[in-house]
């Protein structure tokens, strides 16, 4: 996963790593995943034709102002038409979905825009962003180790869902992940809603 990709992309040498990865972990059967704010991070890039060669599916977030970038998302696959005849409605979608909610999918199997339908429980662990909100969820794991799922929730403004998942037994807390456990710096696992 590389996050914040224009910061790869700006060096030569990564952008020659990156280029060399495309082109080779998909026989591996691996994925390179490339995140970034600015599509022109990717449409601009020496290595351009590699990504869009050798990333068949692109998935857009929505964007209010997605008409006024519409070179770059063309360049990047969308079906757009020029600004004295615009062809806007891959743009449309964009600029109309729900932020957080909805995404745009184009593969070789077509292009849909799909709802995660992530409630406000889900999203109180799949939406934390940012420094700050990383490390309050850090600083909850360490306080509160064997209820920091339910501390979450509160501090997320979600007492109800606390609550519930304070009575569910134990073993039914979902799926285990890897986590990190800071004080002893030794990996454990940790149960996810």
């Amino acid at each position: 996963m590389l996050d914040e990709a224009w910061a790869y992309l700006a060096h030569e040498l990564f952008e020659r790593r990156i280029g060399d990865w495309l082109r080779t972990m998909r026989r591996k059967n691996a994925i390179v995943v490339m995140a970034t704010q600015q599509l022109a991070d990717f449409a601009d890039s020496k290595i351009a034709p590699v990504i869009l060669d050798n990333c068949p599916t692109k998935i857009f977030l929505p964007n209010a102002e997605a008409r006024s970038s519409r070179d770059v998302y063309g360049r990047l696959g969308l079906k757009v038409g020029t600004a004295e005849a615009p062809l806007d409605r891959e743009l449309d979608i964009l600029r109309y979905a729900t932020p957080k909610m909805q995404y745009y999918v184009v593969s070789q199997l077509g292009r849909r825009l799909i709802d995660l339908g992530l409630g406000p429980a889900a999203l109180a662990f799949a939406g934390v962003n940012g420094t700050e909100d990383r490390a309050l969820a850090g600083k909850v794991m360490l306080e509160y180790q064997e209820t920091w799922r339910a501390e979450w929730l509160r501090l997320r403004g979600l007492p109800q869902w606390a609550r519930y998942l304070e009575s569910l037994p134990a073993g039914e807390l979902g799926r285990e992940v890897s986590g990190w456990h800071s004080d002893d710096r030794e990996a454990r696992t940790v149960g996810m809603v």
